[in-house]
């Protein structure tokens, strides 16, 4: 029985650098395209806490009140006696 796909038995040297450069230029492709994945992932979770911090910050000043004033003068106050 006899390959429908017949396969030299010996490769030059050439040909196996050239197979070596184009799959290290894939590798490396590949390798770029996740890391450029996740440090998009990355920037959009950290631009999406920033901009709930933001938020959250802007909803606080908009609804100060004497309770929230005074836990902020009191933790404050233990903060200055930390340092």
């Amino acid at each position: 029985m006899k390959n429908p796909v017949s396969v030299p038995k010996r490769l030059r040297l050439v040909d196996l650098e050239h197979l070596l450069q184009n799959e290290l230029i894939r590798i490396l492709f590949q390798v770029t395209f996740v890391l450029f994945s996740f440090l998009r992932i990355y920037y959009h979770s950290e631009f999406s806490f920033l901009r709930f911090l933001k938020y959250r910050s802007v909803q606080s000043r908009k609804s100060v009140s004497r309770s929230n004033v005074s836990s902020l003068v009191f933790s404050n106050f233990c903060f200055a006696q930390l340092i």
